[in-house]
């Protein structure tokens, strides 16, 4: 996993490389922003591959705007082997 940046913005990463069968919630701790209200909410723009460099690469994508206050955001499932 890449360091937490919580000043500004990421990018984030984390990487499973031998993922164990099973399903996988996919979270973000948002902190809450202090930029003006100007810019529009924060949005999570997330990259996520399966099988990565391989042929059966599989890249899925989610945009999703986050309410202005701090909170733990669900935004989604993993499920690798099933």
């Amino acid at each position: 996993m890449s360091r937490d940046f919580t000043n500004g913005y990421g990018p984030e990463e984390y990487l499973i490389k031998n993922a164990l069968k099973g399903t996988y919630k996919i979270q973000a701790n948002y902190y809450g922003s202090s930029s003006q209200r100007i810019t529009g909410p924060t949005t999570i723009y997330l990259e996520l591959y399966t099988n990565y460099g391989k042929k059966n690469e599989k890249k899925e994508t989610i945009t999703m705007q986050l309410s202005p206050k701090a909170s733990i955001v669900d935004i989604g499932l993993l499920e690798f082997g099933n």
